[in-house]
């Protein structure tokens, strides 16, 4: 299942120090989940300090797993099952035909 995550930095986190170790752990994190291969895209946000992932996983539980406690801990964290534009043309054409 894909999986549209969005993430932003909590306000409350503007520190000059708090905000560059939060830059290293989040470095780390985001390389672990690259090296995970679930990760299909990763965009950061020109206008705001957060950004959005497209990832494929199998259960809720391995999502919070691949976002991880420093993300869950430091961000707003959105998410959304996603479908592929093909498969949703399918899905109008099967619901167009039935009723």
């Amino acid at each position: 299942m894909e999986v549209f995550v969005k993430w932003e930095v909590f306000d409350t986190i503007y520190d000059r120090e708090d905000v560059l170790a939060l830059r290293q752990a989040v470095g780390r994190e985001i390389q672990r989940i690259q090296q995970s291969g679930k990760l299909k895209e990763l965009r950061a946000f020109s206008d705001a300090r957060g950004g959005f992932m497209l990832v494929d996983i199998d259960s809720a539980g391995e999502l919070r797993e691949l976002i991880g406690l420093t993300m869950l801990d430091h961000f707003h964290i959105e998410t959304h099952p996603v479908t592929r534009a093909e498969e949703l043309a399918d899905h109008f054409e099967q619901d167009a035909t039935a009723g």
